[in-house]
């Protein structure tokens, strides 16, 4: 078992669940083919297994559709804190190595100079080359997906480096599946629950994204710079979330 094949197995259960709710809607089923397109394109630019994806974006739904195809292709997913300064990023890079950052336009120029200056490539999911490679993509299967054991590497988590360095935490499927059971288990994520994301959601990988996946809940996400508690409000009314996880103020 493995992250990737949770997502696929959501799929042939149940295809017309609902897998990502918001401003970016998937059912089980096409977060299966997205995911496997997103997986044969990395795949299609000489990434290996084992090799590590960074992303950087600030909360948004396509968080799941990278996990997912970088799982989904044997690779090592980095989910990256947007709130990283110059100095902080580039102590990431050095330790993780990533062999690609995927961002967005947002994010890009900050992104660039360092990616050029250490000479790792990147995507940006914004534009209309990201829309055509993974329109050209293929939409079954990676042929990684049943190659990825559960002792392989899945992801790094970094921690914020508020009192220091950032320090990154390496978790096989194992170990990832495992905690995303207990979770499910103590906070009671099933099939039909509904979980917002309001933190950032490299914090959120474990311990929502995750068990999120392996029983088929669907997420949404909401952006972590600013907390309106009215508008908060009215996405949970609005999209039946009976799941989320706040920081007390």
């Amino acid at each position: 078992m493995n992250v990737g094949l949770a997502i696929t197995r959501n799929a042939v259960r149940h295809p017309d669940d609902p897998a990502v709710f918001g401003s970016l809607r998937h059912s089980n089923a096409s977060l299966d083919e997205r995911t496997n397109r997103i997986a044969n394109h990395l795949l299609g630019l000489g990434l290996e297994k084992g090799d590590r994806v960074a992303f950087l974006v600030a909360n948004r739904p396509e968080v799941v559709e990278i996990l997912g195809g970088v799982a989904k292709a044997g690779l090592v997913y980095v989910g990256l804190n947007f709130r990283l300064g110059p100095v902080e990023l580039e102590q990431v890079f050095d330790n993780a190595e990533p062999a690609l950052v995927i961002t967005d336009t947002e994010h890009l120029p900050g992104v660039r100079a360092l990616a050029d200056h250490v000479g790792i490539g990147v995507e940006d999911i914004d534009t209309d080359a990201w829309t055509d490679a993974l329109a050209a993509a293929s939409d079954t299967a990676p042929p990684t997906l049943h190659e990825v054991r559960h002792d392989d590497d899945f992801c790094i988590v970094y921690t914020s480096g508020t009192t220091g360095r950032p320090k990154g935490v390496l978790f096989d499927h194992a170990r990832a599946l495992q905690h995303a059971t207990v979770a499910c288990m103590e906070y009671g994520i099933e099939r039909d629950s509904r979980y917002l994301i309001q933190i950032p959601h490299n914090s959120s990988v474990n311990i929502t994204i995750v068990p999120c996946l392996v029983v088929g809940a669907a997420l949404g996400f909401r952006d972590s710079r600013a907390f309106d508690p009215v508008a908060f409000a009215a996405t949970v009314e609005e999209e039946g979330v009976t799941h989320s996880f706040l920081v007390p103020t």
